[in-house]
């Protein structure tokens, strides 16, 4: 408790903090140096007025509410941000707080108000969200730019293919020069490739432009996955790599885009064939679990990662350099769009791994998308 009038004085006018006393009419009573230094006005200036007239027309409505429900009863204390109009008609931001004190200034009770100044850091709050908008605008254009660029490549690609395989099948004529038919292959292998990347980069811009459309229907899944096995029997054989298929033999009916899915199931496969080591397997496994999410495991057998590569390996555009492949692989899409199209069917992707051990990628679609119960699970 204060010793005299004197210290409370001190105290009052020193606070480094602006207090205003005022009547349940919001009529100021009394304010210190701080106070008025905020809000911009003379002391003499400031008794003549209410918080009311001060205060933004916009912030108006809540402050009048807040501060009734402290005149009513209703509450001790009320803290709110709102924004002072200064005496040179700027705003300023403040953080307000205002409690009822009983007694003084002659009339029954008064209203304590303490008021710090927040401007600086509602103008960076305000700076940081306009770049924010900024920078999603910028990732918008670029999205909306990357696919119609890369759908302008893929046009003048798929010329170059078609053509190279003509040649290469020797179709209008046999190739004269044994070196030229070598160097048509080379054509042939190098656009298929640049033609993965661009179609990676195509889908990735899709879907962050929001632009990928799904065409769901219901149908088997396994059926699915056995043909993306089959697709990558010869790679894998290459590297003397084995893909052991554990699916069911029958059920797996799902509702989802088929492409996408098998899209995913590629992605998954094609990497665990790449980073598993030679004359090893690559496992494919399916289940329901029994919260009734369908669920995909592709299991290899490499030198696996620690956690901050897993989670980096999920970021677009990200490749981790291995023993059994280069860094130069690729655009480092491929898992970056199986997460964005597991999360497009309300699905996700996890991966599991141990140094030494291997990695696991399991993708998930929720029970609403499982049509119809698995049977029993067998290897086939």
């Amino acid at each position: 408790m204060l010793a005299s009038e004197g210290q409370f004085r001190a105290t009052f006018e020193q606070a480094a903090v602006g207090i205003a006393h005022t009547d349940a009419e919001g009529r100021f009573l009394r304010v210190n140096q701080r106070f008025c230094d905020i809000v911009g006005y003379d002391e003499g200036d400031v008794l003549h007025l209410r918080f009311d007239e001060i205060t933004a027309p916009e912030d108006l409505e809540e402050s009048v509410d807040q501060f009734g429900l402290v005149v009513k009863g209703e509450t001790q204390t009320y803290k709110i941000e709102k924004r002072y109009i200064k005496k040179d008609g700027s705003l300023t931001w403040v953080s307000l707080t205002t409690s009822m004190v009983r007694g003084g200034h002659g009339i029954s009770e008064y209203f304590v108000t303490v008021i710090e100044d927040i401007n600086k850091r509602k103008k960076g709050e305000a700076a940081l969200l306009s770049a924010i908008r900024e920078a999603e605008q910028a990732n918008q254009i670029k999205s909306e730019f990357l696919a119609h660029f890369s759908h302008e490549l893929r046009t003048p690609l798929n010329a170059i293919i078609g053509f190279s395989e003509m040649m290469q099948q020797e179709i209008l004529g046999p190739i004269g020069q044994g070196r030229y038919k070598e160097y048509v292959n080379d054509i042939h292998q190098s656009g298929k490739h640049l033609l993965t990347l661009i179609s990676d980069i195509l889908d990735l811009s899709r879907i962050e432009a929001g632009q990928l459309e799904k065409d769901e229907h219901i149908f088997n899944a396994g059926f699915v996955a056995e043909e993306c096995v089959r697709q990558l029997h010869n790679r894998a054989q290459d590297k003397g790599v084995t893909i052991l298929q554990q699916l069911p033999k029958t059920g797996l009916q799902l509702k989802a885009d088929e492409r996408q899915l098998r899209q995913i199931l590629l992605n998954l496969l094609s990497n665990a064939v790449k980073f598993t080591k030679e004359n090893t397997t690559v496992t494919l496994q399916s289940d329901i679990g029994d919260d009734g999410t369908m669920s995909f495991h592709v299991k290899d057998c490499g030198y696996g990662m620690s956690v901050e590569e897993i989670e980096r390996v999920q970021e677009p555009f990200i490749r981790l350099k291995s023993a059994l492949t280069s860094s130069d692989e690729g655009a480092g899409l491929g898992l970056a769009i199986t997460k964005l199209l597991a999360e497009s069917h309300d699905g996700y992707l996890k991966l599991t791994s141990e140094i030494g051990v291997g990695t696991t990628a399991t993708v998930s679609f929720p029970a609403n998308r499982v049509i119809q119960t698995m049977a029993k699970s067998g290897s086939i």
